[in-house]
């Protein structure tokens, strides 16, 4: 099946459109000290039903080295103290945020968390003074991942083609189970 990439950039914050959080009771707080275990847990719980690969192979020396790297930040939705997703953020030397994961947990997908969880990143970027924010999604991500990207003022930089076969992805449960 093929895939386009779409890299996307904020180049402002004047650009940024925040999304309401209409729940009193979703809260978002940073992960002080991202770990291995927690850091592919969370990647491969939200992005196994998106395709999200390039860290199959990883052991514990690549997620350590993942989440110890400067600039690296992990943060965790919740709502009513259930974690209902997260977002992962790094700040680069040359002074941009690239926003590196961002989703929810399957559970609650459709309930109406993804743009303050995409709020509070964009947020969070931009906090951290940078010359631009960016990110990449793909057309194997959420169908309205993209759409939900240019909502809050994501431009599309860059399209790329590949020809990239992918074979049936099977459940979360049964991936689990291996």
């Amino acid at each position: 099946m093929a895939k386009t990439t779409y890299r996307m950039e904020m180049q402002n914050p004047d650009q940024f459109v925040q999304k309401e959080n209409k729940g009193t009771d979703f809260s978002i707080l940073q992960v002080a000290e991202p770990y291995p275990e927690l850091a592919k847990f969370f990647h491969t719980v939200v992005g196994h039903p998106w395709r999200w690969g390039g860290r199959d192979g990883w052991g514990e020396k690549e997620w350590q080295a993942y989440v110890s790297r400067p600039g690296f930040e992990m943060w965790i939705g919740y709502r009513a103290g259930t974690p209902v997703g997260y977002f992962e953020l790094c700040h680069h030397e040359a002074g941009d945020v690239q926003i590196l994961t961002m989703g929810l947990m399957p559970k609650f997908i459709g309930q109406k968390m993804g743009g303050p969880l995409l709020t509070a990143a964009v947020k969070r970027a931009w906090e951290r003074n940078p010359t631009k924010v960016r990110l990449s999604t793909c057309s194997h991500d959420h169908p309205r991942a993209k759409d939900t990207y240019c909502s809050v003022g994501f431009e599309v930089t860059e399209v790329i083609e590949s020809a990239e076969e992918n074979p049936p992805i099977p459940s979360f449960w049964e991936w689990a189970g291996k």
